[in-house]
């Protein structure tokens, strides 16, 4: 599926070549881009951008990635923006790091571009489906009274 060229995701990576290549396959598929190779770059650039999705990097060469997501994640309007790590690291740490970070998804470096594209588009529907979830009318929790009701007369 193409990109749509509204959404914005913002790229952090302090790695030249893996950011390259990530805004690379991105743009390819239509979609608008931010790269930033340090913290200060993203931080600017989260502050002055409307964004649909973060992908970054765990380890930023003496920042960890985590906490650059938890400060861009403080700039207003970016709380819920979904996030995509990226980390030659071990999985089970850095997925274990990131739990409570309410990141989208974790993948280990290097990437396969189809990959890549199908966890960005089921991340910018997340929270699409959050919010159409939450206007939808529910059933309270429990049975119903007229479920309960038949089974207290039998």
């Amino acid at each position: 599926m193409q990109g749509n060229t509204t959404t914005m995701i913002l790229v952090i990576d302090a790695d030249a070549v893996s950011l390259a290549a990530v805004v690379g396959v991105l743009q390819s598929h239509r979609y608008q881009v931010l790269a930033a190779g340090d913290v200060e770059c993203a931080l600017s650039m989260s502050r002055a951008n409307s964004l649909d999705l973060i992908i970054c990097d765990i380890n930023l060469r003496g920042m960890d990635g985590l906490d650059v997501v938890e400060q861009i994640r403080s700039v207003p309007d970016t709380a819920d923006v979904p996030v995509l790590f990226l980390s030659s690291a071990q999985v089970s740490d850095v997925a274990y790091r990131s739990v409570g970070n309410t990141s989208a998804y974790f993948v280990k470096k290097p990437a396969a571009a189809g990959l890549l594209l199908d966890l960005v588009e089921k991340s910018l529907w997340m929270p699409h489906l959050i919010r159409s979830q939450m206007h939808r009318p529910h059933l309270p929790i429990g049975m119903p009274a007229s479920i309960t009701g038949n089974f207290a007369q039998t």
